[in-house]
Formats: structure tokens, sequence, C-alpha cells
């Protein structure tokens, strides 16, 4: 997590396309992730999806979290491009709001970038889909 003055060394954007309560779990995931490293979470999530009481209590449980509000057709693409323009560090990673990051994630993804490789990945597990098109989309993001 960030501090005042400190700059991040890595930006996590997270797109969210589900209901809150994923969303919720993906943030806590990252704010243990985040503890040992200056890292920001950028939320986009598009103006479509109904917001309602809970997304307010999660701003002010997450307030180190800035949220931004993509178009209502917004395209992930697109959401990932607002996220990564509004980003401040030199590493930014990119995950949806049903990704769960171990507790040493940030600190790997940071340690990782110090080496000379021109990219670095990890094992991306799919959630519990249960439509066809989750799993197409899986596949043809990560396969």
């Amino acid at each position: 997590m960030v501090t005042s003055g400190e700059s991040p060394r890595l930006t996590a954007v997270v797109v969210s396309l589900s209901d809150i309560t994923r969303l919720s779990r993906c943030l806590e995931s990252l704010e243990v992730a985040t503890r040992t490293v200056a890292c920001e979470t950028i939320v986009v999530r598009a103006k479509r999806q109904p917001t309602d009481a809970a997304l307010g209590r999660l701003a002010s449980r997450f307030a180190a979290v800035r949220v931004l509000d993509a178009p209502g057709d917004a395209t992930v693409p697109l959401m990932r491009a607002l996220g990564v323009s509004a980003s401040r560090s030199p590493v930014v990673a990119l995950i949806e709001d049903d990704c769960i990051v171990r507790s040493d994630w940030a600190a790997a993804v940071v340690e990782a970038h110090t080496r000379p490789e021109a990219a670095i990945g990890g094992a991306v597990e799919p959630s519990r889909y249960a439509r066809a098109l989750e799993w197409s989309v899986y596949f043809c993001d990560y396969g």
C-alpha cells in the first residue's frame, strides 16, 4: 500500500465486471499482498453496473483504492487502458475482480521486474465459471 509522499512501485488495475462481493474478495487479497510493497490499486467499473450502498461501503473500507468510472459500453480492453493511463508506477498488473492474489503476489511481481526477462507471468486459474461464455473468454485470454 502506498503511504503519503511515497511513489508506488506497482499498480494493480482491477477491471470490475462482477458483483460487489467478488470485488471485495479481490480487494481483500490485494490489501494483504501489498502490505510490504508500495502499491496503488485502481478499480475500473463500467457505469452500466448498478451502483448501490454496497459500493459506497466498499469505497469507505478500501479508502486508498481509486475507483474510475468507465463509459457504460466500455470493453474490457478500454477499461484496462483507462486504468493503465491513470497509474503512477513503472509496473502495472492487470487483473479482474474475480482474481484472488496470493499474499506474496505483489512482492513477487516487483522482484521479477528486477530481472532481465522481457515478460513475466504466473499461473492464472479460472474461477468457478458457470457459463460457456465465461470459459471461452478465459481460454481466449489465457490459453
